[in-house]
């Protein structure tokens, strides 16, 4: 009870707050609802840009993905570093100097109507399909772990996940749809300061138990020694070959797609494009860029801090990392050649792997072989009958064992990282900083939610209804279609959300489904800046061939480049550097005839701030 009352209590104050700071907005025109005047400071664009990066995708995947690999994943945060400073420095003057309300309408001025319209299709299929139901999934997944929801409707998962989604939707699509971009600024910035305060006490805690728990009882300094002297490899940020970050990628895919993420997302730079200023929006940006690089404490370390707590069993002498957390009765079967074993539960999942028609008894399976349904046909034998609550875990010989009687709400499996953050708050915060958290945490989802809906909205409205359909619109029936088109999109997203139910490494295949987007998106903006004379054939061109490649060899094929098997990122390096230069050849055989010169519109002031080049620089290094 005293957590919901705080759960409760903090969100009100920044629902009163937001609402007092923009009650007397005027939201009736298109700059106002979608721009927020243009009167954005820089500590409200800053504030906004990190909590609107900053949701639950972020901290449920990033923390599941160091709670399976370890420190490497940092690099995501850290990385992101150099391309918000390229935000600052180069984009962010382009698009002021435009006057631009959307990436897409910098693109339509840049080559063609065309493809500002292709790109802001693009960007409204990459909002709904690959951000939206990921904030509201890994939303869910927290708030779940948090509360107990499930509990509420007699322990029913999928039930309850429906629900959560559906009550995180509503809540997001009327701050976004009814409020505008200014409110989502504001309860961004104020949910802001709590999220900083709360995300740096769970590692700090974590670390306390971990010292309390595992470590003898000697608080953070037994916790962190305990972290140095047991399994100390999962600390390095330098991700080997093979692992799931090598260290190469982060000179190829990784730097391009944070490059997108921050320079070319217009979920993220109409933050930007509502500045009061060049100047102001140059320091808002690049205090986000200096904070990113405190990420890796509150959005890494606490995977690591939960793997140590929940991901491994001691039984007798051996510690062994948890595998699989058993939740309905099944099998574990030996398959000829390899090490370990496979667990299957359910009896259907049994019958489809062994190969069996009929109904089957458990017992009567167990130590036989069978040639099951693979391809290579290898022998398949029972060794183990696995009950719900059992623990399947893999000891230093990297054989695998069945663990019985240890309480299974205590573990996380391998494979269900994404758990680990709301199970490590749960278990580390008092009560009622629980309801605190879970307000800012909740905050956060709404910010990444409405700020995408917004975005998706004003993509509509202005590229594509005042574009296409209805030239002469006014400011009015631009704020309505907004509202409407938001309202559509918000559903679409409830609906695709719990359908991300089961795959593992939420962080990853969200990042790697954007690809798909991102690569050829990215491609023709910086074309666009760089190149004075790639024409809008070359720009449509590399939309065409961007995606094609990547649906074949990223997705179809699962990075299999003509027999040559490829990281993702190099993949999307590849993909890049293909579609760059089909861009390039294509403007020295047929160029503009004229190059392209930028005009001033003078909707912002552009004098650009004058340490924004040395805070960058100071940026930089530090990363290095």
């Amino acid at each position: 009870m005293i957590q919901i009352l705080a759960f409760l209590i903090f969100t009100g104050l920044v629902g009163f707050f937001s609402w007092r700071a923009t009650r007397k907005d005027n939201q009736n025109t298109s700059t106002g609802y979608f721009l927020a005047g243009r009167s954005l400071p820089w500590i409200v664009v800053g504030g906004s840009l990190l909590l609107t990066n900053l949701s639950t995708e972020q901290l449920v995947g990033l923390n599941g993905g160091a709670f399976a690999n370890g420190m490497q994943v940092m690099a995501w945060e850290v990385w992101s570093s150099i391309a918000i400073v390229l935000m600052a420095l180069v984009f962010l003057p382009k698009y002021l100097k435009g006057g631009v309300a959307t990436v897409s309408l910098f693109l339509e001025r840049r080559y063609s109507k065309a493809v500002g319209t292709a790109v802001s299709v693009l960007l409204i299929l990459s909002i709904v399909t690959n951000l939206l139901p990921f904030v509201l999934y890994s939303g869910a997944l927290f708030m779940g772990k948090v509360f107990g929801i499930s509990d509420m409707f007699n322990g029913n998962e999928d039930l309850a996940l429906w629900v959560t989604v559906i009550a995180l939707g509503l809540i997001g699509s009327i701050y976004a749809i009814f409020g505008g971009l200014k409110a989502v600024a504001v309860s961004d910035t104020l949910n802001g300061i709590g999220l900083l305060i709360g995300g740096l006490l769970i590692p700090i805690l974590g670390i306390i138990t971990l010292g309390n728990e595992l470590g003898g009882g000697g608080g953070f300094g037994s916790g962190v020694t305990y972290m140095l002297e047991n399994n100390p490899e999962r600390l390095s940020p330098i991700g080997k070959q093979g692992d799931d970050i090598p260290f190469a990628t982060l000179f190829t895919g990784m730097l391009l797609i944070t490059t997108y993420y921050w320079c070319t997302n217009q979920a993220i730079v109409q933050r930007t494009f509502a500045s009061k200023s060049l100047a102001e929006g140059q320091k808002g940006v690049l205090f986000a860029a200096g904070m990113k690089l405190l990420g890796p404490v509150y959005l890494v370390l606490p995977g690591i801090i939960a793997w140590h707590l929940f991901g491994v069993v001691t039984d007798g002498n051996n510690k062994m990392v948890v595998k699989s957390v058993i939740e309905e009765s099944g099998i574990a079967i030996k398959i000829e050649g390899e090490k370990g074993f496979e667990v299957i539960q359910n009896e259907e999942a049994i019958k489809a792997r062994l190969g069996i028609s009929e109904s089957i008894s458990l017992e009567a399976i167990k130590g036989k072989e069978f040639k099951g349904n693979d391809a290579d046909n290898k022998t398949l034998t029972v060794t183990h009958l696995l009950n719900k609550g059992d623990l399947v875990a893999v000891g230093n010989n990297e054989e695998a064992v069945v663990v019985k009687g240890k309480d299974p709400s205590l573990y996380i499996g391998s494979g269900k990282g994404d758990d680990s953050y709301g199970m490590l708050v749960k278990r580390t915060l008092p009560t009622w900083m629980i309801g605190f958290f879970a307000a800012v945490i909740f905050g956060a989802i709404l910010s990444s939610f409405n700020s995408s809906l917004n975005s998706a909205a004003t993509l509509f409205s202005i590229d594509i209804y005042k574009g296409w359909i209805k030239g002469a619109a006014t400011d009015e029936q631009m704020v309505k279609i907004g509202k409407i088109f938001g309202i559509i999109i918000a559903v679409s997203a409830i609906g695709l959300a719990p359908l991300i139910g089961g795959v593992d490494g939420l962080f990853n295949l969200m990042k790697k489904l954007a690809a798909l987007y991102n690569i050829p998106l990215l491609s023709i903006v910086v074309m666009g800046i760089f190149h004075k004379r790639v024409t809008s054939k070359g720009a449509m061109a590399a939309i065409v061939v961007g995606l094609t490649f990547w649906a074949i060899f990223g997705l179809w094929q699962d990075n299999n480049l003509f027999g040559w098997k490829l990281h993702w990122l190099h993949l999307a390096a590849v993909n890049f550097a293909l579609i760059s230069m089909i861009m390039i050849v294509m403007a020295v055989i047929s160029p503009r005839e004229e190059a392209y010169v930028q005009s001033y519109t003078n909707d912002v002031d552009i004098t650009p701030w004058k340490g924004a080049k040395a805070c960058g620089i100071i940026i930089l290094i530090l990363i290095a």
